[in-house]
């Protein structure tokens, strides 16, 4: 599976990409362009900040983002387990949320859709968010094909689900609750969070043991 080849992103390294998006979003005077930059934008900071999948991600619909009460649901209908969950959303996140809203609101007034399509009645493809994380990752030099598959695909070191990984990394490096890191996964099982996440991080396992036993 794709995730299972990617590696996390780092808390450094997303700010990087957000910053691209931003300084796009302020270049481009067409207002279509500028939508394109401030979805980017969003799209990133919503699985950064959530920890959703790709796929729940894409299908966001505008009434899933309660500001008032600082909630984000995410259907059950677009993950794996069919859980319907509901997140709370940082305040970094909940300032570009009204950012955003604002322009899609402008932009794209009638879609359901949190992230519309510009070229359809549907929500923004894959293929298309795909396209622009690569255009930032060759310009911050993190753009690297992990191996090349047996269909001759290029696997990537960086994908969209190290979003997801990033946000499990950087959460268990600041509570060191492989619990805690399950639940705002969503997954079943916490063997799954320990195989596919903290198994990524053994430095700072070691660290953590470290920090006791040298008091």
């Amino acid at each position: 599976m794709p995730h299972e080849t990617s590696r996390a992103l780092k808390k450094n390294e997303f700010e990087q990409i957000i910053e691209i998006c931003r300084n796009n979003f302020d270049r481009f005077k067409h207002d279509e362009r500028k939508f394109i930059w401030m979805r980017n934008l969003c799209f990133f900071s919503t699985m950064w900040f959530i920890g959703c999948r790709p796929k729940e991600s894409y299908a966001a619909l505008i009434s899933d983002v309660d500001l008032i009460n600082d909630n984000f649901f995410i259907n059950g209908d677009r993950n794996k387990t069919r859980k319907t969950r509901i997140r709370k959303i940082p305040f970094q996140l909940k300032n570009i949320f009204i950012e955003y809203i604002k322009w899609k609101i402008k932009v794209f007034p009638n879609s359901k859709f949190l992230f519309p399509s510009i070229k359809t009645d549907s929500f923004v493809t894959k293929r298309s968010v795909q396209k622009c994380f690569q255009k930032i990752l060759k310009k911050i030099n993190l753009f690297e094909i992990n191996y090349i598959d047996k269909k001759q695909v290029p696997r990537y070191t960086l994908n969209l689900y190290s979003f997801r990984k990033g946000h499990a990394t950087y959460l268990y490096e600041k509570t060191g609750d492989p619990y805690l890191v399950q639940k705002s996964l969503d997954h079943l099982h916490i063997e799954t969070t320990c195989k596919f996440y903290i198994k990524t991080m053994p430095e700072i396992i070691n660290q953590k043991i470290l920090s006791v036993f040298n008091q």
